[in-house]
């Protein structure tokens, strides 16, 4: 076990989106980190959201649904012991369309990444947090409007928004900010994936948000330790 315990954030989904700029946004917020480590699929992409931290990036090519992924992270942290000053889960998938039609195996891939993943993360890196430390969980707007054509969708965020509400009341005790992210429509490459190309509905439209814009209200809400940032 290391004995020089590095102060560290850690973010999934950290290649695109909102994962992405949380990272950028942290390491001016939060300048005092020796180091963020950068979850995600896509290595290419987590190369690229490294750059622009000057050499704090430790780049983590996990698929944090597979098993084996999932340990090889917990062997990182009980090998580094690090003291994580933040924790933002962001990595999510999503699939538009209307349930019987769809396929699958992608149901049940959000479910494993916006529900399963999610939980193992928090679960594993919790005991590594004190108070003072932040801890960010991304939901969706979703959660409290359901929709036909994103039934899946939105009953993963539905559960994420649940347990994070739950949680809070545990990491109060111990003194750790929690705040579950909830936006609307965020432009990201989420959306070009979700809709797989397809034309958003026109009601939608004029909820779409920036990440930059997401990012920096849920830093604000956590901050003021605020449940919710929408």
């Amino acid at each position: 076990m290391n004995n020089t315990r590095k102060k560290i954030a850690i973010v999934t989904g950290a290649g695109s989106g909102i994962g992405q700029e949380f990272v950028w946004q942290l390491f001016t917020y939060m300048p005092s980190l020796d180091q963020i480590w950068l979850l995600g699929r896509n290595k290419a992409n987590l190369e690229e959201t490294a750059k622009q931290i000057e050499g704090k990036g430790k780049i983590i090519p996990f698929d944090l649904t597979n098993a084996l992924d999932l340990e090889l992270f917990s062997i990182s942290l009980l090998e580094e012991n690090p003291k994580v000053a933040a924790l933002v889960c962001a990595a999510g998938v999503g699939y538009y369309g209307e349930f019987e039609n769809g396929i699958y195996e992608k149901q049940l891939e959000m479910i494993d990444c916006n529900c399963k993943a999610l939980t193992a993360v928090a679960h594993k890196v919790l005991p590594y947090m004190k108070a003072g430390s932040r801890l960010f969980l991304v939901s969706s707007s979703t959660a409290i409007l359901p929709q036909k054509e994103f039934a899946v969708y939105a009953a993963t965020k539905s559960y994420v928004l649940t347990f994070a509400l739950g949680l809070r009341k545990s990491c109060q005790e111990k003194g750790i900010h929690m705040t579950c992210v909830c936006p609307g429509p965020v432009q990201t490459p989420f959306l070009a994936r979700a809709y797989e190309n397809k034309p958003m509905p026109w009601w939608k439209k004029p909820f779409v948000q920036e990440a930059s814009a997401v990012v920096e209200k849920a830093l604000s809400a956590n901050l003021r330790n605020l449940p919710i940032s929408f």
